[in-house]
């Protein structure tokens, strides 16, 4: 398979019917990591790793997750996020664990980078 495929949210209304949105399109396989807010935002965390970047996308509560917003992009950071869901609902704090990509490392050599956000 070729190509870029969308990331989706898919949600259900109150009236018990199921809404999907596409998000925006996704290169290659990577997975992404969504957070919910103690104010019920969402952040969907997106790496790409063709380009070495990672994005955070922002959908409001009280615009239904209508629309999601940019809100973030870094350089030279690569694999797979992961984010400490109970740091995000306890501090407001959303904190993103990722690798830092740097050309001549080797894998022992990587380093991580923790990215904190006070919301």
């Amino acid at each position: 398979m070729t190509g870029s495929a969308n990331e989706y949210r898919i949600g259900k209304r109150n009236l018990g019917s199921w809404t999907q949105r596409a998000v925006r399109p996704v290169p290659g396989n990577a997975r992404g990591r969504l957070a919910v807010s103690k104010t019920g935002d969402l952040y969907i965390v997106l790496p790409d790793f063709a380009a070495s970047e990672l994005r955070i996308l922002k959908a409001t509560k009280a615009s239904g997750y209508s629309s999601y917003d940019e809100v973030w992009t870094g350089r030279n950071l690569t694999g797979e996020p992961l984010v400490d869901s109970a740091r995000l609902e306890h501090d407001h704090v959303l904190s993103v664990l990722v690798l830092r990509s740097e050309e001549k490392a080797s894998a022992a050599e990587r380093k991580l980078a923790v990215l904190d956000f006070q919301l």
